[in-house]
């Protein structure tokens, strides 16, 4: 089975490798995202970065015009 994979870190991350991230990325249908400025709780440290990134990658790949453009 094939989905599309968004893949968010934060780029001041000291807990997770981001070449790891990077390589598993590079899987068909996967999307790396890095948030710079953020740490290892990105939906923690910066919620409406994460939810602004998610909307996007949603839109974008279901196509959908104005989702990604929260309010």
């Amino acid at each position: 089975m094939r989905v599309p994979v968004l893949v968010l870190w934060g780029s001041d991350d000291h807990l997770v490798d981001p070449m790891s991230l990077m390589r598993h990325a590079r899987r068909p249908g996967w999307t790396p995202r890095p948030i710079d400025g953020v740490g290892h709780l990105l939906p923690v440290e910066a919620p409406d970065l994460y939810a602004q990134a998610v909307c996007q990658w949603l839109a974008d790949s279901l196509e959908i015009p104005g989702f990604g453009r929260p309010t």
